[in-house]
């Protein structure tokens, strides 16, 4: 995705275009929660079977749609308009060079301080994000006592917050970035401020069952402001590499995929019991972990293009003469063999 949005996204809108492709996430979480505790209840196949044959089949038309309509760059599309493509290439001004394996500068990946800031800030805000994901169902039901189709229904509640703190913020970034602002700037506030979710998972862990109503509203809230690494972290491995922003999503999703297995395993250790002052530690945690993965973020994150970059990047005036010369030499061989 990282890769396509590097060719189809104007640097002035990249902010709001990933945020808003990577926020359709958090569409799944809204429909999938709830609709699956109502199959669970009268689906087919014994309630489960049909959670699973519903949603692979949704999976299989959004395949065959993605392979229709998608196109790996604005040069190759059959279907945009001539002006769309003159304003996107004309915007990006530059072009990554076709690239193969052995080209990838992985020893500048591993020296560069904003590609780890990138790594530390992703796994960092993604063990919320997993701890969140995996485990609220169980909070929900243990702690604020919530039957399932309750439990169902308000643990989506949190993904609508997510789904509109990720593109609010991806518009406020653009146009942050329109009124003069630097990149590097405001990649490091908005994970500053996706980072304060910590504060109001700390707050929620005081908040019992009697109060199940204001716990989804701070869970809500808290939810939502992780939606900020999305317009700061997860879109600054396209500002620092286009060429090798794909590479680096990869590089640094490896890292943030681990809390996805060791966050649950930490959760249901911490509660063995289920009682609230058990959840009180895992927000603790969880909040630590956060905050220290944004404060490496706020040091060493770069909003700007990397000079070990840049030799890949090819501007577009370059790649017209490129054009022409090559169109001369194929007219020179074709009229050598005629």
């Amino acid at each position: 995705m990282h890769d396509l949005w590097s060719k189809w996204a104007p640097p002035m809108e990249r902010s709001k275009l990933i945020g808003f492709t990577l926020a359709g996430t958090q569409i799944g979480n809204i429909v999938t929660l709830p609709l699956s505790a109502v199959l669970c209840d009268y689906g087919f196949g014994n309630g489960w079977g049909s959670v699973f044959y519903v949603f692979g089949a949704m999976g299989i038309v959004w395949c065959i749609a993605w392979m229709v309509m998608v196109s790996d760059s604005p040069a190759i599309h059959p279907r945009i308009s001539s002006a769309e493509r003159e304003y996107i290439e004309a915007s990006i001004g530059t072009k990554n060079r076709h690239l193969n394996f052995a080209e990838t500068p992985w020893l500048q990946f591993a020296k560069s301080l904003p590609v780890w800031a990138i790594v530390v800030g992703h796994a960092s805000s993604n063990w919320v994000i997993y701890m969140l994901l995996t485990t609220m169902p169980a909070y929900m039901k243990e702690v604020l006592r919530f039957d399932i189709k309750s439990n169902g229904l308000f643990s989506a509640v949190p993904y609508v917050f997510f789904w509109v703190f990720i593109n609010i913020g991806g518009i406020s970034a653009d146009a942050l970035r329109k009124k003069g602002w630097r990149t590097t700037t405001i990649r490091k506030v908005l994970f500053g401020f996706a980072s304060s979710s910590g504060v109001l998972l700390i707050a929620l862990g005081y908040i019992g069952c009697e109060n199940s109503y204001a716990a989804v509203a701070v869970l809500s809230l808290a939810t939502g402001l992780c939606g900020l690494q999305f317009p700061s972290v997860l879109v600054n491995h396209v500002d620092i590499a286009p060429p090798f922003a794909a590479v680096l999503l990869g590089l640094s999703n490896i890292a943030a995929c681990i809390p996805g297995f060791v966050a649950p395993y930490v959760v249901k250790t911490l509660t063995p019991n289920s009682s609230q002052s058990e959840w009180q530690v895992v927000f603790c945690i969880s909040a630590a972990v956060f905050f220290v993965g944004a404060i490496f973020y706020g040091i060493f994150a770069d909003g700007e293009v990397q000079d070990w970059a840049k030799s890949y990047m090819v501007s577009q005036p370059e790649l017209a003469l490129r054009d022409v010369c090559e169109e001369f030499e194929r007219t020179t061989i074709t009229w050598s063999v005629t």
